[in-house]
């Protein structure tokens, strides 16, 4: 009984597959297109010989199946989880490391805002001081 297959069309892609009369009404993939599909029949599906002994086997069989996969589909999403964790935490270092740059470069804008403030307070006052200078020559230069 173990060895009994059970084969019809994938919905998805339409190619054959076949699954083991163990996997009977479970979700399976297709092996062609990675779909899920719905293995056809049950617990209750009666074959040629079977006996309720070979039903009850049958099903629990389909649970045991049924369950194995459920928990590699839960593995699957924890290990998932765990890598957009992982990218969670590189984004947030480079967030950061990008903070402290923006950090350090605005500390350094505000510096070179004051040396140019400074350049241009002095600048004023040697024009200023020029000027007087200027009008003194010419105040001078009329006498």
């Amino acid at each position: 009984m173990q060895d009994a297959t059970i084969t019809f069309d994938c919905p998805g892609c339409e190619k054959t597959i076949s699954f083991s009369v163990a996997d009977i009404g479970t979700v399976q993939e297709c092996a062609h297109c990675g779909g899920y599909v719905d293995v056809p029949g049950g617990s209750d599906s009666v074959f040629p010989g079977d006996t309720d002994y070979d039903r009850q086997v049958r099903e629990y069989d389909s649970q045991t199946a049924e369950n194995a996969r459920q928990m590699e589909v839960a593995k699957r999403q924890q290990d998932e989880t765990a890598r957009q964790l992982v990218e969670t935490a590189r984004q947030l270092e480079v967030e950061r490391e990008l903070q402290a740059a923006h950090r350090h470069l605005n500390e350094k804008w505000s510096n070179t805002i004051e040396k140019v403030d400074a350049v241009v307070a002095k600048w004023n006052s040697l024009a200023e001081k020029m000027q007087s200078h200027i009008a003194k020559l010419e105040e001078d230069r009329s006498e």
